[in-house]
């Protein structure tokens, strides 16, 4: 049955508990919300994981409109799998392009109709920036540079990187303006040893310097920063500083930062606990893992980017599902408030960019097994099994649509006094709300998590230089249940809905285990 979350906030707005909490919004911070802490890593292959249609050539419609918002950032052409791809051959028209053998275990072939103009148009379509991941293994040194000409060159035949004018092959290919990619990652975890390729034991010094037989990432990076000075180029490997013989075109280490889920949970609610209780101690030390990584760089200007990150390994608790695919605690709404309270902290303590794991997989079925990418079961986007052309929205992709009336908007101090308690059984305890602000064109916009599964909380708002109102207009994300989740057989347990807030007693009502935000 659907409850909408108008009926939910009204009916719980007489059982808030009384206006001792207060939620304060304060003067800026001075930087921006930044469009990278909302990024997410997408894989080019099975056709963008079933959003890309190679009939029509183009991305699904529905997909399109149900991922607007949803993402700041859009990694490009993934991780593991995307190790051995050659971009020259995902240019142009479908007839010249090549297979690609993927970087997993299996080492199967795709064919590449989400190739890199297919990916930057749809980056252009939602209003995201793109990271690209350069793959190591199978390139040089040379087509790596050639790769930042054809995205950033000016069309004006200044060719910078000699030979083929990448820049004129872009504009054949429907694009004659530069698409000023910034960010450049050098492979994908080569600190895996399925990862490794032609590296031997000594491949912390192969990576860093290359040998005879391949170029290393010092010679990437500095063919790449000649034909554009201004991107910034990454090491997969953070032990970058200890072995590249030239560290000045280096710009900083990428991290992955996942976790393992853990074990004795039995009930929903314990597994709600433990996702909390992830996110609440993510939020504090993903951001001090990066100022660790950045504290071993040898000069200042450096940075660390996580350009994947999750948790792993989500148990069969109360479903009795083996395959992962089918486990509802992987898709729960409190995963949802769990990377919610992630990105607000790497927004607070100003980490450099935040890529999910997952944005698009076969989470149902219904599409080829690539390895591990089974595993992606907590994907934000995924095709609905029923019927192809529609994309079921997990809660985790509705979370991040919440934060784009923020993104790109000065940060605002935002503090909460009185925050009540909510107990996490085993896990500990948190505080109730987890809050965000931030200024955009003149409008303050603020967005309250409250993670009490059960209860709402009456919380008193203000903000200097702005009249409050007794009545308000905001999106709220919610579900009747904490454990709900979209399925195919329930696409929209879990939904954004616009709700009118009216204060009581100049308090407004949050409702339980649900994202608010609305602009003053």
């Amino acid at each position: 049955m659907k409850t909408t979350a108008i009926c939910i906030v009204a009916a719980l707005a007489a059982f808030a508990s009384s206006a001792d909490t207060r939620i304060a919004v304060g003067a800026g911070r001075g930087r921006e919300v930044s469009d990278y802490i909302f990024g997410v890593n997408h894989r080019y292959a099975q056709a963008g994981y079933g959003m890309f249609d190679p009939k029509t050539g183009k991305v699904k419609p529905d997909f399109m409109e149900k991922t607007k918002g949803a993402a700041g950032a859009v990694r490009w052409p993934g991780g593991t799998i995307a190790n051995l791809v050659n971009w020259k051959d995902t240019i142009g028209p479908m007839s010249g392009r090549k297979s690609q053998r993927l970087g997993n275990r299996q080492r199967t072939e795709d064919f590449p109709y989400y190739g890199i103009d297919e990916h930057m148009a749809y980056c252009e379509a939602i209003g995201a920036k793109c990271v690209i991941m350069t793959p190591f293994a199978a390139g040089n040194a040379a087509d790596a540079a050639d790769l930042v000409e054809y995205l950033n060159a000016p069309n004006d035949g200044s060719n910078p990187n000699g030979g083929t004018d990448w820049a004129k092959e872009r504009a054949k290919n429907g694009h004659p303006k530069p698409y000023g990619v910034k960010y450049f990652e050098i492979g994908n975890e080569m600190w895996d040893h399925t990862q490794r390729y032609w590296m031997t034991k000594n491949y912390l010094d192969e990576y860093a310097n290359g040998d005879t037989k391949h170029d290393g990432f010092v010679a990437f990076a500095k063919a790449m920063k000649a034909v554009d000075p201004s991107i910034r180029v990454y090491s997969c490997l953070v032990e970058i500083w200890d072995h590249a013989s030239d560290k000045s075109a280096c710009d900083g280490v990428v991290l992955h930062e996942y976790r393992i889920f853990g074990k004795g949970c039995s009930t929903k609610r314990d597994v709600y606990n433990r996702w909390i209780r992830r996110g609440e101690n993510m939020s504090k030390n993903i951001p001090e893992n990066c100022r660790k990584a950045i504290g071993r760089a040898p000069r200042k200007g450096t940075g660390a980017i996580v350009t994947e990150f999750g948790i792993i390994d989500v148990p069969a608790v109360y479903t009795d599902a083996s395959d992962p695919l089918q486990r509802d605690e992987a898709r729960m709404l409190g995963r949802a408030l769990h990377f919610a309270a992630i990105l607000i902290g790497c927004v607070e303590e100003n980490v450099e960019m935040m890529i999910h794991q997952g944005y698009t997989a076969y989470a149902f079925g219904n599409g080829q097994n690539l390895g591990s990418a089974g595993r992606v079961y907590n994907a934000m986007f995924a095709q609905n099994p029923k019927d192809q052309s529609k994309t079921i929205a997990s809660a985790t992709g509705l979370a991040y649509r919440m934060f784009e009336p923020l993104r790109g908007g000065e940060l605002l101090e935002a503090s909460v006094d009185g925050n009540p308690t909510v107990s996490l059984g085993s896990d500990g305890k948190c505080p109730a709300l987890r809050v965000l602000a931030a200024k955009k064109d003149g409008t303050t916009a603020l967005l309250v998590i409250n993670r009490d599964p059960d209860k709402p909380v009456s919380a008193a708002v203000s903000a200097p230089g702005v009249k409050v109102p007794a009545s308000l207009r905001a999106k709220v994300l919610t579900a009747a249940d904490f454990a709900a989740s979209n399925t195919p057989e329930h696409p929209d347990d879990v939904r954004i809905e616009i709700v009118e807030m009216k204060a009581q007693s100049g308090a407004f009502s949050f409702a339980p285990h649900s994202i608010t935000v609305f602009e003053l």
